[in-house]
């Protein structure tokens, strides 16, 4: 009998712990984007398998980029509840077609801000005698 009494002090000790542990863990949990989720990253939220996965790509490729979380709910078949379940865990960034017209845009501005830098310095330089005769 006290063989059975230290077995099951020691069984119980080891579940709180492997339990304390997994809720520990749980705080780390990976946010997923919305905005740029593939299906299979989707499929990781809470109560979203694959239908309600390809749903949401399929809302976000017809009407653009979420703009809140709260969107979210926007999608058929998406309610409060599975919204409430996942709300810790969805960021909205920007969607991959923003992401990439943002980066040309600044590309762009650079690019035009040295081309102005080089015909001003162009502009206010003195032609010198020779370069003058020329003209």
């Amino acid at each position: 009998m006290e063989k059975f009494r230290r077995f099951f002090a020691v069984f119980t000790m080891v579940t709180l712990l492997i339990g304390l542990a997994g809720t520990l863990w749980a705080g780390d949990v990976e946010k997923i984007d919305i905005n740029t989720a593939t299906v299979k990253e989707l499929m990781q939220l809470n109560q979203i398998g694959e239908v309600k996965a390809k749903a949401i790509v399929a809302y976000r490729e017809k009407n653009g980029a979420f703009k809140t979380p709260a969107d979210f709910t926007n999608v058929s078949g998406i309610g409060p509840k599975i919204f409430a379940a996942n709300k810790d865990r969805i960021i909205v960034g920007k969607a991959i077609g923003e992401a990439a017209k943002s980066k040309v845009s600044e590309k762009a501005a650079k690019t035009s801000s040295k081309a102005t830098d080089k015909a001003a310095k162009t502009i206010a330089t003195p032609l010198k005698k020779e370069d003058a005769k020329k003209q």
